[in-house]
């Protein structure tokens, strides 16, 4: 069997592992998906504020934005937010958003 976890874990304790995941449901899988991207994303948002601390959370999510999309990408992608958080927090005239 190849080795699929660690170089530290016997072929047993991998074989029992693998088939423990096997019996999971589809939700029980996806539960674990998004638990681990739950916690490397605070993993992420830890690490920024570290390398800029006393930054505000828009500085921290720019930096995260960056440091995982490129900064042209990270640019493109935070001038949208920009552009929708202005757009719903224009004042509403006659039901309608105004600008």
């Amino acid at each position: 069997m190849a080795v699929i976890f660690s170089r530290d874990t016997s072929p047993e304790a991998e074989r029992v592992l693998i088939e423990r995941l096997r019996r999971k449901t589809v939700g029980q899988r996806l539960a674990m998906v998004w638990g681990l991207d739950a916690l490397a994303r605070s993993l992420s948002s830890a690490g920024a504020r570290m390398r800029g601390p006393g930054g505000d959370p828009g500085e921290t999510v720019a930096r995260i934005a960056r440091l995982t999309l490129g900064s042209e990408l990270a640019e493109r992608v935070l001038a949208e937010r920009r552009a929708r958080a202005a757009r719903s927090a224009s004042p509403v005239v006659d039901g309608r958003k105004s600008g």
